[in-house]
């Protein structure tokens, strides 16, 4: 970078780059007020790190703010501070003032007139829970540590934030974590400033939206984990649904937790799992993919989830969105990647098929501006003896992916799926086989297909016919 930073926020654009804002110059020590660039974001983009010259420089932000894509392409800064806003990367970036958090005192502190530093939210949490939609959980300030929660909808024609159901413990130094079924699941933190492990909140809390995509939602108190995570503790998506919760301590007065425990959220135990038997290994905007299950038609709703990338409270790298489903075949479920990389920043993502809320194990696949084209044949041979033949089809092509399902005059042939090639005996009862290979495409789209039909006999030895065997 053009600068050391100690505890940024960067951020993955639509295009690939990353932008870096906020930060120190090394642990303590806050930025040179006499530095030109001290409060200036930077952009890394072709494999190097450029300043935005047009951004304010005076802008101050906490450590590791709150920052998420929107889906106009900007970066909005949703805290922890109370006046929020949004830096726009194009021609050197510039600042726009958002909207102030309900929470926080309504008088400036001082040397922070704009309110761009303050706020009742630090350490606290933040999650996208939807495109441009966005809670702010908890967190601290002049009030005390808060179990409020403010929610955002960015792509309201003037967002504002408003209150949503708070939760049933203040905390801070708290993660949260988007689910495959769109609910956001709380753990950890601290109801005061004390830094004792005896007052830590042990409890989960699940957030789950709104039935009707708008307006407050509710809160779930779940079962408590083994040890206080405070701060330095970490929260992550597994890919099998659940989440593996880590660390806390190693500095700030804290008490160390090299430990960790994975939590199983309450879809785990509401009846029998999807599956995903195979899914391509990468996908490009707009563009339909396909992936296998063993019960395609009782998949009701796939879910994406980037991985995640978190540290104290604030994970930069999830995202959810849900993926139509287009088609479905015997055998797959077709679906419909993202078409906007504001919404979905290229990388990898999580895939879960889920039926009736409950999640499958989760496949990744990323997602890029690169699509690739995939194309399929298949070529027969025939290998003669004396009462019949072997007749073999291979497939051939480019950027086919692994899931061969193989079909012989029409009836599925599992002994011969995943691989590239199946054979066939011809005889004097049976002297045709009509092949047929179905395949997913390395880079995702819909199966490719490819069929050929062979014949030979009659088979017969010294002038007589060979018997059917």
């Amino acid at each position: 970078m053009k600068r050391n930073r100690w505890y940024p926020t960067t951020t993955v654009l639509g295009n690939g780059s990353v932008l870096s804002v906020s930060g120190e110059t090394e642990p303590i020590i806050v930025m040179n007020a006499q530095d030109q660039n001290r409060y200036r974001p930077e952009l890394w983009q072709n494999g190097g790190w450029s300043w935005l010259m047009n951004a304010d420089r005076e802008r101050r932000l906490p450590l590791y703010p709150m920052m998420f894509l929107a889906p106009d392409g900007r970066v909005f800064n949703a805290g922890p501070n109370k006046l929020t806003g949004y830096i726009d990367v194009v021609n050197g970036g510039t600042w726009t003032d958002g909207p102030e958090h309900q929470l926080g005192a309504a008088v400036p502190p001082v040397g922070d007139a704009n309110r761009y530093f303050h706020g009742a939210h630090h350490e606290g949490t933040a999650v996208m829970y939807e495109p441009g939609k966005i809670l702010v959980i908890g967190g601290s300030g002049a009030g005390g540590v808060t179990n409020t929660v403010e929610r955002i909808n960015l792509n309201d024609a003037t967002p504002q934030f408003q209150y949503d159901a708070s939760m049933a413990y203040p905390r801070a130094h708290v993660n949260s974590t988007v689910l495959p079924d769109g609910s956001v699941l709380v753990t950890g933190g601290i109801p005061n400033g004390d830094k004792r492990d005896i007052d830590a909140i042990l409890p989960a809390e699940m957030w789950t939206p709104p039935a009707s995509g708008s307006g407050p939602g509710s809160w779930t108190t779940l079962n408590p984990m083994g040890e206080p995570r405070l701060y330095h503790s970490t929260a992550v998506l597994l890919p099998d649904g659940r989440v593996l919760s880590a660390g806390g301590g190693h500095g700030g007065g804290y008490t160390d937790h090299p430990t960790a425990e994975v939590f199983s959220p309450p879809y785990l135990f509401k009846g029998p799992r999807p599956e995903i038997s195979y899914a391509p290994a990468t996908t490009s905007y707009g563009q339909p993919f396909a992936f296998n299950s063993p019960t395609p038609g009782q998949i009701d709703a796939v879910t994406w989830i980037r991985l995640s990338s978190v540290t104290h409270s604030f994970n930069m790298n999830q995202r959810f969105l849900r993926l139509p489903i287009t088609a479905r075949t015997g055998t797959s479920v077709t679906v419909t990647a993202p078409a906007s990389p504001n919404d979905c920043p290229p990388g990898h993502y999580m895939v879960f098929a889920l039926r009736n809320g409950v999640p499958s194990e989760a496949r990744i696949v990323s997602i890029s501006n690169n699509p690739c084209a995939a194309s399929i044949s298949l070529t027969t041979s025939i290998s003669q003896y004396s009462c019949g033949a072997t007749a073999t089809a291979d497939v051939s092509g480019s950027n086919l992916g692994g899931s061969y399902r193989w079909y012989l005059n029409g009836v599925h042939q599992p002994a011969f799926d995943g691989q590239p090639s199946a054979v066939a005996q011809l005889t004097n009862c049976a002297s045709q086989a009509a092949f047929a290979v179905e395949v997913i495409p390395a880079c995702g789209g819909a199966p490719l297909t490819a069929s050929q039909t062979v014949s030979a006999g009659p088979f017969g030895q010294g002038g007589t016919l060979c018997a059917c065997e």
